[in-house]
Parts: structure tokens; sequence; C-alpha cells
């Protein structure tokens, strides 16, 4: 297997992205129309704009897999601790079973 690279994107990073992401051939991060971009980066939990939203791994410039994660936050007792949630996870099909969605969770 070729080595796989991850990219991230930051809240901010992701709210300036076009509809189509470079290298993705496979239609990876396809669903990340503007409205879907939006919806992430205005939920009000994301206090912290620098913080990782998208991950995407790639091999050689062709998109694999991506992790796409939304913050937000738990009170527990008095303290309010930040969290985050994967809400879209998906390795290629002809990449499955490789360790890149492990990948992909370790880096988040």
């Amino acid at each position: 297997m070729k080595e796989i690279s991850i990219s991230k994107y930051s809240y901010d990073q992701l709210s300036h992205i076009d509809e189509y992401i470079e290298g993705d051939n496979l239609q990876i991060a396809s669903f990340l129309t503007r409205s879907v971009i939006s919806s992430y980066c205005d939920n009000p939990s994301n206090v912290d704009k620098n913080k990782t939203a998208l991950l995407l791994a790639l091999q050689s410039d062709l998109i694999v897999g991506r992790y796409l994660l939304i913050r937000t936050r738990i009170k527990k007792n008095d303290n309010i601790l930040d969290a985050c949630s994967p809400v879209s996870f998906e390795v290629h099909e002809s990449m499955r079973g490789k360790g890149i969605g492990s990948y992909l969770q370790e880096e988040a």
C-alpha cells in the first residue's frame, strides 16, 4: 500500500472551502456542499474556530477517507467541558481493511 497522509482542516479553513476539494475523484468529500459546511461551521459549540473539523486521508493526492467532527459542550456539575463527536466517517471501499480508518481516528 502506498503511503497515506492526513490533511486537517479547522472550522475556519472549512468555512472557506469551495464545494469541490481537489483530489476528490472518489467523491469522499463531495457531500460537503456550501449548505452542509455552513451548518457545521455555524454550530454554537464551535467556540474555537481553529480546532480540527475535518480530516482527509490521501494517497498520492487522491482522497480515500474522511473523518468529520462536530464540537459540543457537556456540563458536568458546575464545569463545562469541550467535547467532539464524529459525524461523518468514510473510507473508500477499495481502501478498507488497511488501517486508514484507525489512522484517521488517531489523528483526530
